[in-house]
């Protein structure tokens, strides 16, 4: 065998074991190419043992329909019906993934080709990547805002020191069931990394993350109740971090 093919040989069998959530919620003009996004990369990176657990959260506009007619040949494609939320829908993938590593990418296509590679690329380095991300003025200035002041805000609150808390975090599976989810709220993922990135022993990396605008439909998580189901989870951590010290 020579150098190049030895190489290549030591790479393939390096490479973790990942299961890889597409949470989707009426996403039918985007879900398609999602996934496809998702299995290039693999290819790329010589993954050879993975799985793709496309959770569906009730959509009602074909995204379903076009994911079991377009991947029904694909063995490593796996459809798991559950109730909507994002939180509801990562949970319900972390329950159903087998493999080392366990994360998620959403099903929007709004996630780009480099950030996939880079997310992919760096699990078998460490307990946890965490992408953030380095292009936000692809969003509004609202939004970019809000997250500003929200990152700011989890930092502040919880004594940590992270870009972002919104990415689409991966994570060895021995060490996320260690985290404990009392929310499937949008601030679900930022309970969970508050709890193990303040873990000794736990290590994580930040990843840069580029993003584009949604090819089709529009975000949904932007809503009044949201913002109440946050404060309730932050004000759960901040007794569990200050008061009783379990985190």
């Amino acid at each position: 065998m020579d150098t190049t093919s030895h190489e290549n040989h030591k790479e393939k069998t390096m490479r973790p074991s990942v299961s890889v959530g597409i949470l989707v919620l009426n996403e039918v003009g985007n879900v398609g190419n999602a996934i496809r996004a998702v299995i290039d990369s693999l290819m790329r990176l010589t993954f050879t043992d993975y799985e793709i657990l496309v959770v569906d959260g009730g959509s009602t506009d074909g995204s379903v329909e076009l994911v079991t007619r377009e991947f029904k040949d694909d063995p490593h494609v796996k459809l798991i019906r559950t109730s909507p939320g994002l939180g509801h829908q990562f949970k319900t993938g972390m329950q159903h993934a087998t493999k080392e590593y366990y994360g998620w990418f959403p099903s929007d296509n709004e996630t780009m080709t480099e950030t996939i590679d880079v997310t992919l690329g760096a699990l078998g380095t460490t307990d946890i990547v965490i992408p953030f991300t380095i292009n936000p003025w692809t969003r509004s200035m609202m939004r970019r805002v809000l997250s500003y002041t929200y990152t700011t805000f989890v930092n502040l609150l919880c004594g940590v020191h992270l870009k972002y808390f919104n990415g689409p975090c991966f994570f060895r599976r021995s060490v996320l069931h260690t985290a404990q989810m009392t929310t499937i709220g949008p601030a679900y993922m930022a309970e969970i990394l508050v709890q193990l990135v303040r873990r000794p022993g736990v290590t994580y990396m930040e990843t840069p993350m580029l993003i584009r605008a949604r090819e089709s439909g529009e975000t949904r998580v932007l809503k009044w109740k949201n913002v109440v189901r946050v404060g309730q989870t932050f004000a759960s951590l901040f007794y569990r971090i200050y008061i009783t010290r379990t985190v």
